[in-house]
């Protein structure tokens, strides 16, 4: 498996060198591919700061991934493997485990799930992206930095696309629209966000897939798209439309609050099921998903109306 890239105009007449630093490999990396001698240029062998030109094929072969035995194998639950590559790996995340090592994890800070596929492959994991804690879904690691840099670099060129599924406590405006709404930290020291005018851009797409009125109360079934991924994104948009994302500990209000605890509504009701991007090596696109939320009322469906009559029931209000 072989990372390529054309030179552009702006860079030709550049060094290897810096044409490496220019597409986002960092100086310790490019000190690696140099040392191991794993690049070529239109299949020729380069000198670090001999000049590449226009059209010309930068090629570079995967160095071998890191191998990581600080952590013994198996003193950590093993993940559910989604997607696997010589370059990536794709994991489902269940809610509860962080992303990456913390001192505030609930397990201790040696239990994440960067720690989990480290301790059961026996590699140094380097993770795309993150998730929240209480979030569950799909959760891309690399093999190693280069890896790691040329993925990143695909997100920050938008081809990198997440999707997730919500239950929310009320109604949205629409079914389906963009919320252009910028977040910023509700104080300098705090972790929880809010929408605010001078805060960073963020963009995040909506399409409701269903409402149920439980109780008199409406519950949405929404996909979400983040455009942009500011922390906790999506939960501050769906409380900034007054529809926060059932079971969320810190976005919550009053009334969603009792609604939770009437319905022993335990854990964020957010799940990342589909992830898409482009590939860096093998050039294609890879589409990854994992199980969808079941859904979280199904009980009240089940006893049907013979003792619980429009307890649940469509709302056709978007339909049409």
């Amino acid at each position: 498996m072989v990372f390529s890239y054309t030179v552009e105009p702006s860079l030709s007449g550049t060094s290897l060198r810096n044409v490496l630093r220019k597409i986002g490999i960092s100086a310790q990396q490019t000190a690696m591919i140099f040392k191991t001698d794993s690049v070529r240029v239109d299949g020729e062998f380069v000198y670090p700061n001999q000049a590449v030109f226009y059209g010309e094929r930068v090629e570079i072969a995967f160095p071998k991934y890191e191998q990581r035995s600080a952590v013994p194998k198996g003193m950590l639950p093993v993940p559910k493997i989604l997607y696997e590559d010589e370059a990536y790996l794709a994991v489902f995340k269940p809610s509860g485990v962080q992303t990456h090592p913390s001192r505030s994890a609930k397990k201790g800070k040696e239990d994440s799930m960067e720690e989990r596929v480290m301790s059961s492959l026996g590699i140094t994991a380097h993770s795309i992206h993150r998730l929240d804690a209480e979030t569950q879904g799909i959760l891309m690691f690399a093999k190693f930095p280069f890896a790691q840099v040329a993925l990143q670099n695909v997100m920050q060129r938008g081809g990198f696309h997440k999707q997730y599924e919500a239950y929310v406590f009320g109604r949205l405006p629409s079914r389906s629209g963009i919320i252009e709404a910028p977040i910023e930290r509700k104080h300098p020291d705090s972790f929880t966000r809010i929408v605010r005018e001078d805060g960073k851009p963020a963009i995040t797409s909506f399409c409701v897939q269903d409402i149920q009125i439980i109780d008199g109360r409406p519950v949405s079934h929404v996909f979400l798209s983040p455009i942009t991924g500011r922390t906790h994104q999506l939960r501050v948009h769906m409380s900034y439309l007054h529809c926060p994302i059932l079971g969320d500990p810190r976005y919550r209000t009053p009334p969603s609050t009792a609604f939770q605890e009437q319905h022993c509504i335990g854990g964020l009701i957010l799940n990342a099921f589909r992830l898409s991007f482009m590939h860096p090596f093998l050039h294609t696109e890879i589409c990854l998903s994992s199980s969808m939320l079941p859904d979280p009322f199904w009980y009240l469906k089940a006893v049907g109306d013979k003792s619980q009559p429009e307890t649940v029931h469509r709302d056709e209000e978007y339909r049409g």
